[in-house]
């Protein structure tokens, strides 16, 4: 199937972790994510009760949702140092995955022309939030770079006058 792009935005909250585990319930509950037992011929699917259930049927399918991000980082990550631990002997494969990370300013610069983008300026990089397919892979090939890898993603607080108002989530996961 290969790996899926997500996007996501939620009103701010301080506690970015908390506004990821709050997303992750939202998506579970609506049920918008892979369900690999779609796949099979069983006429009983298992119907997962938990995020945690639902992450052990799938296995390393993933979700294809925000759902296989667990953790938030306080930093951000760059490719580079991410293939660099992860091609350490001394270093577990997955150091990295199932995480966000914020944006450095100098990239939300590069990508917005502020390092305090609004709804507006995501927008205007997106194109149209109507068509997630499209808007995804204009905005990750815009971002590619600070995307380490399939299971990574970023997060992105958006300005309104000046002050804090939203929260954009997007990244890869799945197999």
């Amino acid at each position: 199937m290969g790996a899926s792009n997500w996007l996501y935005q939620v009103s701010y909250q301080e506690n970015i972790g908390q506004a990821l585990q709050d997303l992750r319930n939202q998506i579970f509950e609506e049920g918008k994510y892979y369900k690999t037992w779609d796949d099979e011929l069983d006429e009983n699917p298992p119907e997962p009760q938990t995020i945690e259930e639902l992450l052990e049927i799938n296995g390393t399918d993933g979700t294809h949702s925000i759902i296989d991000i667990e953790q938030v980082l306080d930093r951000p990550v760059s490719r580079e140092e991410w293939q660099r631990q992860n091609d350490s002997p001394y270093s577990k494969w997955n150091v990295n995955m199932g995480v966000v990370s914020p944006v450095s300013s100098e990239n939300l610069v590069k990508i917005f022309g502020t390092d305090k983008p609004t709804g507006a300026d995501l927008k205007k990089v997106i194109i149209d939030m109507a068509n997630p397919e499209k808007a995804g892979r204009r905005l990750l090939d815009d971002i590619e770079d600070i995307l380490p890898g399939r299971y990574h993603g970023i997060h992105i607080i958006l300005y309104k006058d000046n002050k804090h108002d939203e929260i954009f989530f997007c990244g890869f996961s799945g197999d």
